[in-house]
């Protein structure tokens, strides 16, 4: 069975709702259950998610009782990371799945409403227009940005043990504990970063915390938070293993505070610069397998590079849970392979690995999760535009297949390139990411996203750009 969802765009129409009048507000007063009229065939849809527990929000009531301690007000920490431990336990989902609001504002509304009344009883505590604000902060969300997905209260559950559950320690749960001891770490100045889905940026700092018995306390959350932020606009975070942020942040914290200081002013200033990023030249681990591709779509899976075919792609370790884009010259079309898949191949030669009708550009790897980017020219002038690489089928393991047109306006013949952005750089990019393939691009040159295309120009290597 799949679980149901809420349709697409219904949340809009609450939120529209509860500004008209007061019906809809009232229906929140009600702690036992929401008893709007829902409209069974036209108000939900079938997900590709599994059916989730009737009974999971009396699951996380009772365990949220039983571990909230009546003699400290307010203090919900304990309660907070076991409920949010039992419910990824039972949840099972992948990180798209865990992104579809749909999927949340349908739990918020009925197997886990009273929970939610439960864990944020502050309702009654305010007038109308809080009331309301109270209602979109706890039951609407419209948005599904890193920054809203650490702050509603189920998804924040979810993606805190998720971003920090270690799965190589024997206490995998270890360094989550560290996280929920303190709320703002895990709702702000982490949570609420850039770098929180990068798990080894988290990992590490967690880690740090551990070992060297620092008080998770707000100040210290913030100076390492703003550190880890200004070594991103230098550094590709998601190429960095948890080793690496430990070094630095123990640099950092070695320092004296004039030390630091410097250190801070030569980052912010280097993060302002256009630091153009060789990608090839990070370290991604040894090299597992060669993808061996000719023009005729003849293709193999080799320990060693076979000279004899037209292009070579090594792949490696960072990039064995991730996928090949196979992107044409026609219509901007990517074909996205698991990596997974061609690592099984064991034939000495396969056929089929391009499209007849369209004409190979470029092969592009890219991690489990990604932002890919399509650079076009139109009359001369260079464009922009990105697509989560979750809107592209998950499990696809044909190589020769067309793929997805991405390109529905007419650009200059032979003028469009591929590349790929770490998924950290989301909510930065927010504006040139497009949810439909069929969404143009912008200028370079469009000076209302000035702040977007330095962090583009300071993450692509400017001499591969068109």
């Amino acid at each position: 069975m799949s679980q149901l969802i809420f349709r697409e765009g219904l949340i809009d129409e609450f939120l529209l709702h509860l500004e008209k009048d007061n019906t809809l507000l009232d229906l929140y007063l009600d702690q036992e259950k929401f008893r709007y009229q829902f409209n069974e065939k036209s108000d939900f849809i079938i997900s590709d998610i599994p059916d989730v527990p009737d009974n999971i929000g009396d699951e996380l009531i009772k365990i949220f009782n039983n571990n909230s301690d009546p003699s400290k007000s307010n203090d919900f920490r304990t309660a907070d990371f076991e409920c949010a431990k039992y419910f990824y336990e039972t949840l099972q989902l992948t990180p798209k799945q865990a992104s579809n609001k749909d999927f949340w504002n349908y739990l918020h509304h009925f197997s886990c409403y009273q929970y939610i009344h439960k864990r944020w009883n502050r309702i009654y505590e305010s007038e109308e227009e809080s009331r309301k604000t109270y209602i979109k902060r706890h039951w609407l969300m419209n948005l599904s940005s890193q920054k809203h997905l650490i702050n509603f209260p189920l998804t924040t559950l979810w993606w805190s043990i998720h971003v920090s559950i270690d799965d190589a320690n024997i206490n995998k749960y270890e360094l989550s504990q560290i996280y929920f001891q303190n709320n703002r770490y895990r709702t702000v100045t982490f949570g609420g970063s850039s770098y929180v889905r990068h798990k080894p940026a988290i990992l590490g700092i967690l880690e740090y915390i551990k070992e060297n018995n620092l008080q998770p306390t707000a100040e210290l959350g913030d100076d390492l938070s703003k550190f880890v932020n200004l070594l991103g606009g230098t550094k590709p975070l998601s190429f960095f293993g948890k080793g690496w942020f430990k070094d630095r942040i123990h640099e950092f914290l070695s320092r004296s505070s004039k030390e630091v200081k410097k250190v801070e002013d030569k980052i912010s200033t280097e993060s302002k610069a256009a630091i153009y990023i060789d990608y090839e030249s990070l370290d991604l681990g040894k090299i597992i397998k060669i993808i061996n591709l000719n023009n005729n779509g003849t293709y193999s899976i080799t320990n060693k590079v076979d000279t004899s075919y037209d292009y070579n792609l090594e792949v490696k370790e960072y990039f064995k849970n991730g996928y090949l884009l196979v992107c044409y010259f026609n219509d901007g079309n990517i074909n996205k392979v698991t990596i997974s898949s061609l690592l099984n191949k064991t034939r000495e030669r396969y056929q089929n690995g391009l499209y007849p009708a369209s004409k190979l550009k470029k092969l592009v790897l890219i991690p489990e999760e990604a932002i890919i980017c399509i650079v076009y020219k139109i009359k001369g002038e260079r464009f922009f535009k990105a697509h989560l690489s979750s809107k592209f089928k998950e499990n696809n393991e044909t190589l020769g297949l067309q793929g997805y047109k991405t390109m529905y306006s007419d650009f200059d013949q032979g003028q469009i390139d591929y590349y790929w952005l770490p998924i950290e750089l989301e909510d930065e990019l927010s504006k040139l990411i497009f949810s439909s393939l069929t969404a143009s691009g912008k200028s370079f040159n469009n000076r209302y996203y000035k702040k977007e295309f330095e962090i583009i120009n300071s993450h692509l290597f400017k001499s591969t750009l068109l």
